[in-house]
């Protein structure tokens, strides 16, 4: 509407919404195994620590004076499990619903957003996703003939965080002024050199809603690769976690049984 170019503004959008949909179902697919894992894993030892290991208490280490510090440890974790499993059950879920239901909450989702962007692993793919949104949705304005205060305005909300979306802010306010729109992502911090570099560069050659939409492109191959890198770093790391938390129960259990075949 605020070009006059509907028709062809609906096949974008169209376009936009359809790469969106796409991303989110990569995403989604991406982590359904690690969170199996993640469930299957926590399951596995809730019933070590709650049922196993109390049994084996009973049974075989009562007959033991002195126990290894790693037994002690583990049948410390196991009182916690077994006496206070549904309560730390019950403070997880109460923790989860009170974010949830704060996450509208300005202080609260800038928090989030802050926790998203700098996060070691998924930092870059949260930056990269909310720069292509951004990039993309401005680009097919931009190319729709939507003046670019306006369609900066507009497009800031694809961002999906509230880091990102303030530094657009401060870039409107920058282009209002007669800056160039490269200077101020560029000062943000949020937008990668080679992007703002690139804007620049599209800036001083008139092209700039053909830039913006080769960046979504580039940013969205960065995103897959990013999500496969961290789904490849995750699974092996989960594996190792849960089977070293196995292993350390059982080297707790076996170390008494090893001391009392020594003193017979």
């Amino acid at each position: 509407e605020k070009g006059g170019f509907l028709e062809d503004i609906f096949k974008q959008l169209g376009q936009f919404v359809r790469n969106e949909a796409e991303l989110k179902g990569k995403i989604i697919s991406s982590m359904i195994y690690p969170m199996i894992l993640i469930a299957i894993g926590t399951g596995v030892l809730g019933v070590i620590f709650g049922f196993f290991v109390p049994m084996f208490r009973k049974g075989v280490l009562t007959r033991l004076d002195s126990l290894p510090a790693i037994t002690t440890f583990v049948l410390g974790v196991s009182d916690i499990v077994s006496h206070y499993g549904i309560v730390l059950l019950a403070l997880i879920a109460a923790l989860g619903v009170t974010v949830w239901r704060t996450r509208s909450n300005p202080g609260v989702c800038r928090r989030i957003s802050i926790f998203r962007t700098r996060a070691p692993v998924i930092g870059p793919l949260t930056r990269a996703l909310a720069a292509a949104r951004f990039c993309r949705l401005l680009g097919t304005m931009e190319a729709n003939g939507v003046p670019l205060i306006t369609a900066m305005t507009i497009a800031r909300d694809a961002a999906g965080n509230v880091l990102m979306e303030e530094a657009i802010d401060r870039a409107i306010e920058a282009v209002r002024a007669g800056d160039p729109l490269a200077g101020p992502l560029a000062e943000s911090g949020l937008f990668g050199d080679d992007v703002v570099e690139m804007i620049a560069v599209g800036e001083a050659a008139g092209n700039v809603d053909t830039v913006l939409l080769t960046i979504a492109e580039t940013l969205e191959g960065r995103v897959d690769r990013l999500l496969s890198a961290a789904v490849k770093l995750i699974e092996p790391l989960l594996l190792v976690l849960i089977a070293g938390a196995i292993g350390l129960v059982a080297v707790s259990l076996i170390l008494p049984m090893m001391q009392m075949s020594a003193n017979v």
